[in-house]
This record gives structure tokens, sequence and C-alpha cells, in this order.
């Protein structure tokens, strides 16, 4: 393996051996990769603070002579710091399940520019503190979820392939074992749908269209970001059977009632 270069974001550190960490990077270029870092836990000096959370790196990293073992991270330098989701539990709760979501739900080599760009432009955006936090997690969420192959059916009912009523009101069932909406006819046929206001799904269907986080969002579905993440942490929960730890101390935090649905909690 020759020598990499590239931007890359921690993910998680891990003891290795008595003196060395094993570090999961999201990289721009190679995805999500392990590499060690050779005297990390030793000695400070030797890294310093960039290999921690919430930070964008640059990186060098390559595999030893013998070719056993983790790539070896040679540089790491910080590129950029988001101090402000540090400094406030409540944006490092979110940004943390989003961290949760590259490390748990990607595979290792499988290389997406385009997942790394959405996590650190959500990271430089809570950062800012110029946006909501709920409509921040929906956006990041939903279009995680779309970028992996893997996101709901929330245009069109998922049996029929009914269009999404374009009124926002009232409610429409959501079936996480099916994976996306249903059309009134096609959830009366089921017994265990969950009913969600139309406008949270108008905002998931308008947040999953958008590359760029928009910053301007219709008054009637700006309301629902709460809902919308709920429901994206159902869906998270039942077909990848995660718990993202962060979000369940957000939760706890909050001190927000949780309803079960098979692995799915909708709060």
């Amino acid at each position: 393996m020759a020598q990499v270069k590239t931007s890359a974001v921690p993910l998680r550190l891990t003891q290795y051996g008595d003196d060395d960490l094993m570090v999961t990077l999201y990289t721009r270029h190679e995805g999500r990769v392990s590499v060690a870092a050779k005297s990390a836990r030793k000695s400070r000096k030797r890294f310093g603070t960039s290999l921690d959370l919430f930070t964008e790196l640059s990186v060098m990293y390559g595999q030893t002579r013998n070719r056993k073992g983790l790539p070896v991270l040679s540089e790491s330098a910080a590129e950029r710091q988001f101090p402000v989701i540090r400094q406030d539990v409540t944006l490092a709760a979110y940004a943390g399940s989003w961290t949760e979501l590259l490390l748990h739900a990607t595979a290792e080599g499988e290389k997406s520019e385009e997942i790394y760009r959405l996590y650190v432009s959500a990271l430089t955006l809570l950062d800012s503190r110029a946006y909501r936090e709920d409509i921040l997690h929906a956006w990041f969420c939903i279009r995680f979820l779309t970028l992996s192959g893997v996101g709901p059916s929330i245009s069109e009912c998922v049996q029929c392939r009914k269009r999404l009523p374009e009124d926002a009101r009232g409610k429409v069932a959501f079936r996480f074992a099916s994976g996306g909406i249903l059309c009134k006819d096609c959830a009366a046929g089921h017994q265990d749908p969950h009913y969600v206001d139309l406008s949270a799904i108008h905002l998931l269907f308008l947040l999953q269209q958008r590359p760029a986080f928009p910053g301007e969002l219709p008054e009637e579905v700006a309301g629902h970001g709460a809902e919308a993440g709920a429901l994206l942490y159902g869906f998270v929960s039942h077909h990848m059977g995660l718990r993202l730890k962060s979000l369940e101390f957000l939760r706890k935090l909050a001190n927000i009632p949780q309803r079960e649905e098979g692995l799915c909690r909708n709060g």
C-alpha cells in the first residue's frame, strides 16, 4: 500500500497495544479506514489534539515494510476544528449521532466523497449555531441514508406507488417493515403502521432533494424537524439494527418519552 495523503475526520479511538491507538477515520478519498497511531498513548506530543472528535484533519498513512497489521498513521494535522460543538452537550450529541452512523453504517474502504462532504458540511453548520439543530439532523440523516442507497420511500406509497399527497395537512401511515409511507388503502391491510404528520414527510422529501442544506424552509414544514428526525431514527433502528447512543442520551437529557415498535423508537 502506497502512502495515502488525504483529508479525514476521526470517528473512534481504541487502545491498540500498550502505547498505540487504533484510529478509525472517514477519509475524503478512501472512505472509512482504520490506522495505527504509534506511541499516541505514550506521548501526547506525538499527534497533539489533532485526533480529537469533531476535527477535520490532513493525514498521511501507509503500510509498513513487512505489510503486517494496520496501516500506520505518519502525519496528522488539524485543518479545521469545531469548538462550539465540543462545548455544548446538545450539539455534541447531534454530531455524535452522525459520527456513529459513519462508524457503523459504512463499510471499510467503501469510498464516498459525497458522504464525507455531507458530514463536514453538517458539522460546519451545526458549529455556526445559525440553524435549528433538529432540521440539520433530519437533513443529515435523510441525505446519508439516500447516499447509502437505503433511504425510505417518502414520495409515494411503498406498495401501490400512489404519489404523496401535495396537501401537507393531516397524517400518513409509515411502516418501518415496508420501508416507507403507505396510502390510506394500503395501510388498511396492516395492523402496525406508525402515523406521522404529512408535514414531517414533506419536510423529509424537501431535505432529501437538497445536497446543500436549504437555509429557508416553508413555514408549514419548518416546525416538524423533531418528528422527522424521530421517524428516521426508527427507520435506522429497524433496518440497520443500530441504537445511536448519542441520541439516546439526548432523549434522556430532554426527558422525551419513547414508544417501541420492534427495534424502533419513535419519539
